[in-house]
């Protein structure tokens, strides 16, 4: 892979501003760009799509297993995921809970786990969004603090 240091887009935004991810197949990355999911080619450097449509701050972004889908999380707790070929919309779903803190793909990709800034954590479908169950971390260190990150392992969850 050949190219240059990539630190702004076309606007002049910061790429970098809070988080980036590199989708685990395919060319794909996303970062948070003021506030909004910038989906782009990591190989080209190309913008691929502005993931919009968002009525508040996004604050968690995270791929599917196999990079076709990404997922976006929202202080006003929306839940969007998103074709990574085309940058459309493919469901979005406003909960009555806390704001979103993190969020996850399962293995099989057939679940989203979403971490709330209450503690709390929703296993949902990927497909429909629906939630399959609520779970309440009981750890002290995740009720202090946000559930800033979280990894969905085979054989488990790790809350980071």
């Amino acid at each position: 892979m050949t190219g240059s240091l990539r630190s702004t887009n076309e606007t002049g935004s910061d790429l970098f501003k809070k988080q980036c991810q590199f989708s685990y197949e395919g060319p794909w990355a996303i970062s948070l760009s003021d506030d909004q999911p910038l989906l782009w080619n990591a190989e080209t450097g190309e913008d691929i799509a502005i993931l919009s449509g968002h009525r508040s701050r996004v604050n968690a972004i995270a791929f599917s297993p196999n990079g076709k889908r990404v997922i976006t999380a929202t202080n006003d707790s929306e839940l969007s995921i998103w074709d990574t070929a085309n940058g459309k919309n493919l469901i979005s779903m406003l909960y009555k809970v806390t704001s979103f803190s993190s969020c996850a793909f399962s293995p099989d990709e057939k679940k989203v786990i979403c971490g709330l800034s209450d503690g709390k954590l929703l296993l949902l479908d990927s497909r429909t969004l629906r939630i399959i169950n609520t779970l309440q971390v009981s750890t002290q260190a995740v009720l202090l603090f946000l559930v800033q990150k979280i990894v969905y392992y085979k054989y488990g969850i790790r809350i980071l």
